[in-house]
């Protein structure tokens, strides 16, 4: 998150729990994220795209355009529904565009350099 925000990166949460913003003031996480997308914004749940759309719109990007995170199926199933990049975290993960075991890998070298490849 550090390097993102030194990138000057656009970093937007996306999560359907109702306390997000509140976990990321808790956490002193918030000044990292652009935006936070919660489900207050939205009628309809993962594998629906509308959270990360939303999420998308709060940061002003097209989702073509942009790299989603996820370590659950419905999600790396609404972030390819809404034509995002998907990042698998984990395992029993299908689709994702890029597979990880952990956090550990998730850095942003790894996902510049998959990107730029994939472009």
């Amino acid at each position: 998150l550090m390097t993102l925000r030194e990138e000057r990166i656009p970093v937007g949460l996306a999560s359907v729990s109702l306390n997000a913003s509140a976990i990321l003031q808790a956490l002193d996480l918030k000044s990292y994220f652009d935006f936070c997308a919660d489900a207050a914004l939205i009628s309809r749940s993962k594998p629906d795209p509308e959270i990360f759309l939303a999420a998308c719109a709060g940061l002003g990007a097209d989702p073509r355009q942009c790299i989603g995170i996820e370590d659950a199926q419905a999600g790396i199933d609404a972030i390819n529904a809404c034509g995002m990049f998907s990042v698998g975290i984990g395992t029993g993960l299908n689709g994702a565009s890029l597979q990880l075991p952990s956090t550990e890998f998730l850095t942003w070298p790894c996902l510049s350099a998959l990107w730029q490849h994939d472009k």
